[in-house]
């Protein structure tokens, strides 16, 4: 396959692409959302621009250094985007400084290093690009500062990733991983062709063509996990989760009374914990834990308290919202299968809350230690 076929194609996926996130992410969706969307949209339009000028100028025909010196240039804002856009998702809307400082910095350090060392030339109305040892040498260069900038996008990443997981586990029953996991892959695909840039872009032949078609897969995973993200109920939920955090921590911040009273607060602090318990375990009693798509908010009103009582008893007695209920599910599911023995996965998990059958499976083994085939053998 030539590269122009190549080329010709990925811009054709890129457009597609483009016209999802443009199209069909619904108007509806929060602030956060839009934006992570519109600089996915960027970010497309960058990366369709790459390709039309490789296309019209056929710099990669003209040698393997030519070729790379316009892809470094388009794939580092690319990549900083999408890596900015998850970080959005991530936090409320807003992303450390030091994300916008590192991108912005790795790409004008290509565009300085590789002007400054390319030799570009008007030959019959078509532009030549002039290989060189100089230029080869700025664009390994920019090849690492390009790998440690995604590598750092990463870090920043799995640090938010893993504080929206814990947020999302203290406010909802489902499998946060499911949920978010997408995140959490695109950026290590990102991160992971970054890491392989300074040998692959330096590929020629079937081996460069595996290497972008691994590349445009990454962002098509990406962007169509956004687009289904987008249009589930899933962001409504991280709001409400971010919501509920936020109120919680600023209801129960209440300033010391003048003179202090500890022993009077502690008393009515053991005392609301204690009110909690018991209308937990007539909440456990009533199996309210077998109702799907429970919240934090949802359960609290069931049990007749206020949220951040329910929370603040959680937080007691070191339970996560999420592990709490799944447990008290997973001990329904083994009297089920004592009982019905014939049940499917799918019956046991619908009959217990759990919002499905592999979601069910692995909790029971993490729970157990055993898969619920083997639980039934016992």
């Amino acid at each position: 396959m030539r590269i122009e076929e190549l080329q010709f194609g990925a811009m054709m996926v890129i457009a597609f692409l483009t016209l999802t996130l443009v199209t069909q992410v619904p108007l509806r969706v929060g602030r956060t959302v839009n934006r992570a969307r519109w600089l996915m949209v960027v970010a497309m339009v960058v990366l369709f621009s790459q390709f039309l000028v490789q296309y019209i100028f056929g710099f990669r025909s003209q040698g393997v250094t030519q070729g790379v010196a316009v892809n470094l240039l388009f794939f580092i804002p690319v990549s900083c985007l999408i890596a900015v856009a998850m970080l959005y998702l991530q936090r409320r809307g807003t992303v450390p400084r030091s994300a916008w400082v590192t991108g912005v910095l790795c790409w004008l350090c290509a565009i300085v290093l590789i002007v400054s060392t390319a030799n570009v030339t008007m030959t019959g109305g078509r532009l030549l690009l002039t290989d060189s040892p100089a230029l080869k040498t700025a664009e390994y260069i920019v090849a690492l500062c390009f790998c440690a900038t995604q590598i750092w996008h990463y870090h920043l990443h799995n640090k938010e990733h893993k504080k929206l997981k814990q947020r999302l586990d203290n406010y909802n029953d489902d499998d946060s991983d499911e949920l978010l996991g997408w995140m959490h892959n695109s950026v290590m695909l990102l991160a992971a062709a970054a890491v392989f840039v300074p040998l692959a872009i330096f590929m020629s032949g079937y081996m460069l063509g595996l290497f972008s078609v691994l590349l445009c897969g990454a962002i098509y995973y990406c962007i169509i996990r956004f687009y289904r993200y987008s249009v589930s109920a899933t962001p409504q939920l991280v709001d409400e989760a971010d919501r509920s955090e936020l109120s919680m921590a600023s209801e129960s911040s209440f300033p010391e009374e003048a003179g202090g009273h500890t022993t009077g607060k502690a008393e009515t602090s053991n005392a609301i914990l204690q009110h909690v318990e018991e209308a937990a375990e007539r909440w456990t009693a009533r199996k309210g834990y077998l109702h799907k798509k429970a919240t934090l908010q949802r359960v609290a009103d069931e049990m007749d308290v206020p949220r951040t009582q329910l929370s603040a008893w959680l937080k007691a007695t070191d339970k996560v919202f999420n592990q709490w209920i799944n447990l008290l599910r997973v001990e329904e599911a083994k009297l089920l299968m004592k009982e019905h023995p014939d049940w499917s996965n799918d019956s046991i998990a619908d009959a217990c809350g759990f919002g499905s059958r592999s979601y069910f499976q692995t909790v029971f083994k993490e729970s157990t230690g055993m898969t619920p085939a083997q639980f039934v053998e016992c």
